[in-house]
């Protein structure tokens, strides 16, 4: 059995655990962690490990709630920065931090979104409020452009397949999922708002993944300017100005 440590050197080894499971992604991906791989570079026994997390998911939705956490700080961190901008710029500059994010920290982002675990089931109640803190700053920066009433969004755009439209008003109308503070932050977001995220971070998101696995570059060549470049165009579609 480890011997028992203080709080501080208890978080200490928390974090050096979940730091060498990064560098152990971005060295292999996904496939490139294990128990025993984390524990051979921190020079510890494998059992030891356990006395930090409980099993491997344990380890790897720890990792996926920093992600998604580490993606909303960044996200914050833009708006606050342009806080004093048109809606709609403070929107770009938003979206702009979500990518800068996924590009420097390729190995997280790509365990959110793009190298599935095999066996692995993301526990909801843990990783699904840290999935709605990033959402919430998009589509709170949507309803912003929105309370402007500069914008006339075109009908198509607001409008869903009957079979999408069944399964994103089911997860709107699920509360038993969110924190009471994101409840009260998504009332006063309108279902408009929401639908445009959606439809926007999907068209995003396909950006982002195709520069990511590099075959954006050999196309476009400079994938910064042409990401900003296809956001103006997404949004102009969406009746945004």
């Amino acid at each position: 059995m480890p011997r028992k440590v203080n709080p501080e050197e208890r978080q200490a080894q928390y974090d050096a655990i979940k730091r060498t499971a990064r560098e152990l992604m971005q060295q292999n991906g996904t496939d490139g962690l294990s128990i025993r791989a984390i524990a051979r570079e921190l020079d510890m026994t494998a059992p030891a490990l356990y006395y930090y997390f409980e099993n491997m998911d344990a380890l790897i939705t720890a990792l996926i709630v920093d992600g998604f956490n580490a993606i909303a700080d960044a996200m914050e961190q833009a708006r606050d920065t342009h806080a004093d901008a048109h809606p709609v710029e403070q929107l770009m500059e938003i979206l702009l931090g979500y990518r800068q994010w996924a590009i420097t920290n390729r190995a997280d982002f790509q365990l959110l979104y793009g190298n599935p675990i095999p066996k692995y089931h993301a526990p909801r109640e843990i990783t699904v409020p840290a999935v709605i803190r990033g959402f919430v700053v998009i589509i709170s920066a949507i309803q912003a452009v929105l309370d402007t009433g500069e914008v006339a969004i075109p009908d198509y755009m607001l409008v869903l397949p009957p079979e999408v439209e069944q399964t994103f008003f089911a997860i709107v109308a699920n509360t038993n999922e969110t924190t009471q503070g994101q409840r009260d932050m998504m009332s006063e977001i309108s279902i408009d708002a929401m639908i445009l995220g959606i439809q926007g971070w999907s068209q995003m998101h396909g950006l982002i993944m195709l520069e990511l696995f590099e075959h954006l570059q050999p196309v476009v060549g400079d994938t910064e300017i042409y990401y900003r470049h296809q956001i103006q165009n997404m949004f102009r579609t969406m009746g945004l100005r």
